[in-house]
């Protein structure tokens, strides 16, 4: 079924490659069922749709590179009890299949994170569902036009009803997983459940200008990024200065009273030392944050997963200090970028960035978070109904991705691309009193 699938998907792809021979993979099963010991009627065997997936794509490089890094089929090997077949975008861990999970009903893929050697489901879903969701994701980011929007999982099941279309109508396909895979029209489409997010692919720009009209949704371009204008140089210094006034330290003390346990001060000597070794001077607001959150096991790891200070290290010339959720991509600052005074991280000043981490840590240690859709002007409006700014410099005001607030004992993110409001605090009943106070329909988390 599998081999009908990927004929479909080729509509897409610019080169059809040749199948590729396969036998490959019987000296791969011989040598997992001599780890296992198994034989006869007992032997395991490697997954088919493993087998289709490298069948239809194994010549085909720029696919099997596109986003996730699909090894060469002569390149698949056992390494850490799994037979493991790729590297995850951006070299943050190996994708396998752990040698335990054969011969077992339910088999899944499993990630293990650079610098490690243990294995994590990837989630149990049929190999089908699983090879396949990896075969339209390789696909889309091969594609010269790339697309995202917001969109509610119940609002993307209604255009699928109606309007878009999956390659196959089978539960299997459909359900359970993280990546629903389908397509309108000329476009691929890529729904991602965990982030709420629909990807549209295609080669025409018109196709996007079309899809945005029909369906009246406003697509936020992530291929080929928008070249950013350039800044003038008052302007630059506006904003040098800005950044110079901002103590990070004194605004992180200010997130304590939102928080559930204050720990001591964390002593950031070799983080300094780590600097000079390698021909640097590490950042100050870089230390005020490990400083003040270094000692707290539950922060470090409470969304965005951070180094302790002791793991903190510099790789590939990087300063590396973490992980973004779910282990997507590791956190780091090119050492290049270092003793500038304005260093940046995903293109945002490294103290506006470490503010609204923590921020968004602080509020994922709270029992108690909710959130709402509000459009940035709903958003402007509710602010001037006693909700505070931390600090009143524009670069947290009008900062263009997180606005970071407070009222009384509740914590607030809001997300402008998502355009929801993310609120936290100690206690459900002070979430309660907050909706009740701004007329909010909150959605629990």
């Amino acid at each position: 079924m599998l081999e009908d699938l990927y004929k479909k998907l080729d509509v897409f792809r610019e080169h059809i490659t040749e199948e590729k021979e396969v036998s490959r993979f019987t000296k791969l099963e011989k040598e997992i069922n001599g780890r296992l010991g198994l034989t006869g009627k007992y032997a395991v065997a490697i997954p088919e749709a493993m087998i289709d997936f490298y069948r239809h794509f194994g010549n085909d490089m720029e696919f099997l590179n596109a986003f996730e890094h699909f090894y060469e089929l002569e390149d698949i090997h056992v390494e850490d009890q799994a037979l493991v077949f790729a590297d995850k975008y951006k070299n943050t861990g190996k994708l396998g299949i752990k040698l335990t999970s054969f011969g077992a009903p339910y088999m899944s893929v499993s990630f293990c994170p650079s610098d490690e050697h243990s294995w994590y489901s990837e989630g149990i879903m049929g190999m089908e569902h699983c090879f396949f969701d990896y075969a339209c994701w390789q696909a889309l980011n091969m594609l010269p036009l790339i697309a995202v929007v917001r969109m509610k999982d119940k609002i993307y099941r209604k255009y699928m009803a109606k309007e878009f279309h999956y390659f196959s109508d089978d539960p299997m396909y459909t359900t359970g997983g993280g990546i629903y895979s389908g397509y309108y029209q000329n476009m691929l489409l890529c729904y991602l459940s965990l982030e709420e997010e629909l990807c549209i692919a295609t080669r025409s720009e018109q196709d996007l200008k079309d899809f945005e009209q029909k369906f009246g949704l406003k697509l936020k371009m992530i291929k080929p990024k928008k070249p950013a204008k350039p800044k003038s140089s008052s302007a630059q210094k506006k904003r040098f200065e800005a950044l110079a006034a901002i103590q990070l330290g004194e605004m992180l003390s200010q997130l304590d009273a939102f928080r559930n346990q204050i720990t001591e001060e964390k002593a950031v000597d070799n983080l300094i030392e780590l600097g000079t070794k390698n021909g640097f001077e590490t950042p100050e607001a870089f230390l005020d944050f490990y400083r003040h959150f270094g000692n707290d096991g539950d922060f470090l790891s409470a969304y965005y997963c951070f180094d302790k200070v002791e793991e903190v290290c510099v790789e590939e010339s990087s300063l590396m200090f973490g992980y973004t959720h779910q282990y997507a991509s590791r956190l780091g600052i090119p050492t290049a970028d270092l003793n500038t005074a304005n260093e940046e991280i995903c293109e945002v000043p490294l103290k506006i960035f470490l503010f609204h981490i923590a921020v968004w840590q602080v509020m994922n240690t709270n029992s108690a978070m909710a959130a709402v859709e509000m459009g940035k002007r709903k958003f402007d409006m509710f602010m001037k109904k006693g909700a505070r700014y931390f600090h009143d410099s524009e670069l947290f005001t009008k900062d263009n991705r997180y606005r970071a607030a407070y009222y009384k004992n509740v914590l607030m993110c809001y997300i402008i691309e998502e355009e929801l409001l993310y609120v936290s605090a100690k206690e459900d009943d002070e979430l309660h009193e907050f909706e009740e106070t701004f007329k909010l329909d909150l959605d629990w988390c």
